[in-house]
């Protein structure tokens, strides 16, 4: 099954990468890579794929993000996401439930490392409305900056493929 899971996830990004839409945030040094992928015999579909991701992602003021992004390519709508965040242990003793819905994109390369492939959340958007992950291996993200760089203690900030 890992093996699927991996040519799945590769077969999306491809997919993200030729029909994504590539803008770079002003202060990146990111570029974009594009190619036409070839589907046809990997079995997978053209018309919708989705990959989830979850995790425990740390709060000031809460006692933890209950974090799930799921990735939606497809040629016909394009590459959308959605995260719900679910904030819990507030002070009010109410968890807060926050979905957040749009478009992303696949870039290529950091500051610190340009072979990095990171998603980005809302290209279109200023960017204080960014999110920006990167890709570790076929089974995480890790959550980054506005600046794309790596949170201090970043093994506390990534999110696991759902199995």
């Amino acid at each position: 099954m890992k093996p699927l899971s991996a040519l799945l996830f590769s077969a999306i990004t491809i997919v993200c990468i030729s029909c994504g839409h590539h803008s770079t945030p002003a202060s990146a040094t990111n570029t974009s890579v594009k190619t036409v992928p070839d589907t046809s015999s990997s079995g997978i579909s053209n018309d919708a794929s989705a990959v989830i991701y979850t995790g425990q992602l740390p709060c000031g003021n809460c006692s933890g993000v209950a974090a799930t992004l799921t990735l939606s390519a497809s040629r016909q709508d394009g590459f959308y996401y959605t995260l719900r965040e679910v904030y819990q242990g507030l002070k009010s003793g109410k968890d807060e439930v926050i979905t957040s819905e749009g478009t992303y994109t696949i870039l290529r390369g950091t500051s610190s490392d340009p072979q990095a492939e990171v998603v980005l959340l809302n290209p279109e958007k200023d960017k204080v409305l960014q999110r920006c992950f990167q890709r570790k291996g076929v089974e995480v993200l890790q959550l980054l900056d506005n600046e794309q760089r790596p949170l201090p203690g970043a093994q506390q900030f990534q999110l696991r493929r759902k199995k």
